[in-house]
């Protein structure tokens, strides 16, 4: 029931803050850029075939590669005797050689035989003398005969001269017809004319002025080089090839310092990942926009659910996590087991990997560990650009988040180990089964799964007391060893006030439900009901749950001193709380279990006296809740001391209406105004309350006592 404020900009609000905690961001951004460079960057930045190795490199494990040097010569072998696929195309051939000829044909019908025809205006074409004749044989056509032969070629007819064309055509179509790719063109030109030389058809005439137009004309080759189809063919007997394939083994020498990087070389190297064609800015600037990205996206879903002083140390709490979850990671898999690849990577089953996010779901909330498990899942696979390191990071940290919902003791924590353990047992046996691994590998990734587990829970206890410290959160460990019932304040408790301890168990098992019913938390609610009255023990003989029948102290001062006593015991407790070094939540839930209610009966006495005296004089000085939990453990506190002050004198359908004419109250008063509640979390505590305290205050039948029974018995 907060009230909406104006929206704020997450660019706003990261101009509020401090200088400290910028530099805190920058801090563990440049470290984990450092972190990912030192990783990702080969000793030696750039390898190339024909160049120097710098230093000696050696296998640190064993891999199988295609050698492609090796591969490369027997696909080359392969294709010795290759032919490249051609395609017959008489287009050109037609459209352009054998047109010209008949062009030059047509020419010569015009000039030797001189048809009539018609111009281009209509008119008939004179005939041409025989100097014009001659003329243009030799220079329209560029025969270059003798006057004897021109004037024996002028005496040819038209069936000559088709006789003549006829031939040319058909040695022509006969030859390029058969085929003829480019580079043959020449070839075929000199079969053509050694063809026509050689025609017994022909006169020497003839085949003189064959030879002569032949060779002003272009001939064009009629078979095209088929680019599809000789890929095609070439891909078919590449892939009959095998890849030629090498082995690796750990610690094998690669290369020797000074020696010249071969192709071979290069592809081992390649296969280990040590070789790179990218520049060093190229992957510094890679790395450092992919860590920015990480870095935005996770400050602007903490800013959507956090203000500027929350948001601030949530953000340092899981920056921290982070990097030290990575540097768990990292001293993790920096341990080698066997000799292959796959030994090797069985190593990822004993990274715990899990444990941030087990802080994160310890100290924050489920939505902080699993925005943690996202980056942290995005960081390992990107450092180690491997799917069993990043699933396995996914199945335990989502194990782990789940066991957290339910920890109510430390043994809760061993079962986060189980769980964390079968887990992983199941994602190693599901991996061996796939790459068909040895036993002695799937057992050693079982045992690995188990250690994990074991290994998060030793981590978060360890680690858990220094962050708890450093910035000052209340954690479900803290709590549950403030829920000890051998804690010196409720020893105390027990023994001066046990009225009232006996009324702060009441209340805390009313506001544990109440909360896990609306999904609050629960185990803080309980410790909040535990020690919300311990400030009663400055003066226990002042409330009455601790009288026991002697004399009301109230009744010998003021309504208004009454008042002082009782408002003091929040402040008191305040003050007890933090002298004994209570979590600030749980002081918090002590000075808001009032609110800043109305101490009404003194408040009616008091008008008795003086009509003056103003109701805010009588009222709690301190905060109305500020969150779920502190309102519901004011409403416990209140109920439970309504209806326990009428014990057994309320049937069940009393106590329901006196717990939600009570609520009525608190809402009317404003109680809630500052707290996150609904009016759907108060029907459900409503409910809760009515339920658990029928069970313990109802109405029961009075039963007659034996000097009754006896008498009923003589009747």
């Amino acid at each position: 029931m907060t009230q909406s404020s104006t929206k704020i900009t997450w660019r706003d609000r990261l101009k509020t803050f401090s200088t400290g905690f910028k530099l805190a961001i920058v801090s563990s951004f440049i470290l984990l850029w450092a972190l990912f460079f030192w990783h990702l960057l080969p000793d030696q930045a750039s390898w190339e075939v024909g160049g120097v190795a710098e230093q000696d490199v050696h296998a640190d494990r064993s891999v199988t590669y295609e050698d492609k040097e090796a591969t490369r010569l027997k696909e080359k072998e392969a294709l010795k005797g290759f032919e490249e696929v051609y395609t017959l195309s008489l287009v050109r051939f037609n459209q352009i050689s054998l047109a010209t000829i008949d062009n030059n044909f047509d020419d010569l019908m015009r000039i030797i035989v001189q048809r009539k025809g018609s111009s281009k205006e209509g008119a008939a074409a004179p005939d041409l003398t025989e100097a014009d004749q001659k003329k243009a044989l030799a220079e329209g056509l560029g025969l270059n005969l003798s006057d004897t032969e021109v004037n024996e070629l002028l005496k040819y007819d038209e069936a000559a001269l088709t006789s003549l064309h006829k031939n040319i055509v058909a040695v022509m179509s006969e030859i390029m017809g058969a085929g003829v790719r480019e580079d043959q063109v020449g070839a075929a030109r000199k079969q053509i004319l050694q063809s026509l030389a050689g025609a017994p058809a022909l006169s020497d005439l003839d085949k003189k002025v064959a030879t002569q137009l032949l060779t002003h004309v272009t001939l064009y080759p009629t078979q095209v080089y088929d680019q599809r189809a000789t890929q095609a063919k070439k891909e078919d007997i590449l892939k009959q090839v095998e890849p030629v394939w090498q082995t690796v083994q750990k610690g094998q020498l690669i290369i020797s310092r000074g020696e010249v990087i071969t192709a071979s070389h290069y592809d081992a190297m390649t296969a280990l990942g040590y070789t790179t064609d990218r520049s060093p800015v190229g992957i510094g600037l890679g790395i450092a926009l992919l860590l920015l990205a990480v870095y935005v996206a996770l400050i602007r879903y903490l800013l959507r659910y956090y203000q500027a002083e929350d948001f601030a140390k949530r953000l340092r709490l899981s920056l921290l996590i982070i990097f030290i979850n990575f540097l768990l990671f990292i001293l993790a898999s920096a341990i080698r087991i066997g000799d292959s690849d796959m030994a090797l990577r069985q190593v990822y089953f004993l990274a715990p990997v899990a444990t941030g996010v087990l802080l994160a779901a310890v100290l924050m909330e489920t939505r902080e560990a699993l925005a943690i498990l996202a980056v942290t899942t995005f960081l390992y696979g990107m450092y180690t650009q491997d799917a069993l390191a990043t699933l396995a990071t996914v199945i335990a940290g989502l194990v782990a988040v789940s066991q957290v919902r339910h920890l109510q003791r430390r043994l809760d924590l061993g079962r986060a180990a189980v769980a964390i353990g079968l887990s992983l047992t199941v994602l190693a046996l599901g991996h061996g089964a796939f790459w068909e691994l040895s036993f002695p590998i799937i057992a050693l990734a079982i045992a690995f799964s188990f250690a994990n587990g074991v290994a998060v829970v030793i981590i978060t206890l360890g680690i858990l007391p220094y962050i708890e410290s450093a910035f000052d959160m209340t954690t479900s460990i803290s709590l549950l060893e403030l829920g000890d019932q051998s804690n010196t304040l409720l020893k105390r408790l027990m023994v001066e006030a046990p009225g009232t301890y006996h009324h702060s168990m009441m209340v805390a098992n009313l506001a544990e439900a109440a909360a896990d019913a609306i999904g609050a938390d629960a185990l803080l609610a309980r410790i909040g009901g535990y020690y919300h009255d311990i400030g009663k023990l400055r003066r226990p003989v002042f409330f009455s749950e601790n009288q026991f029948g002697q004399k009301n102290p109230h009744e010998k001062i003021s309504p208004v001193l009454s008042t002082l006593i009782i408002t003091a015991h929040v402040k008191d407790g305040v003050a007890m709380a933090r002298e004994a070094h209570l979590p600030a939540s749980v002081v918090d839930l002590i000075a808001q279990h009032h609110g800043n209610t109305v101490i009404r009966y003194f408040y009616m006495e008091a008008k008795k006296q003086d009509e003056d005296l103003q109701e805010d004089d009588f009222r709690y000085p301190q905060k109305k809740p500020q969150s779920r939990e502190a309102a519901v453990l004011m409403l416990a506190d209140s109920v439970e001391a309504a209806v326990r002050s009428a014990a057994g004198k309320l049937s069940a359908g009393q106590i329901e209406g006196f717990v939600h004419k009570i609520i009525q109250q608190k809402l009317a008063d404003g109680q809630f105004d500052e707290c996150p509640l609904t009016y759907r979390d108060l029907n459900e505590v409503g409910d809760v309350f009515s339920r658990m305290l029928c069970g313990i205050y109802h109405k029961r039948i009075e039963y007659p006592d034996s000097k009754e029974l006896k008498e009923g018995g003589q009747a």
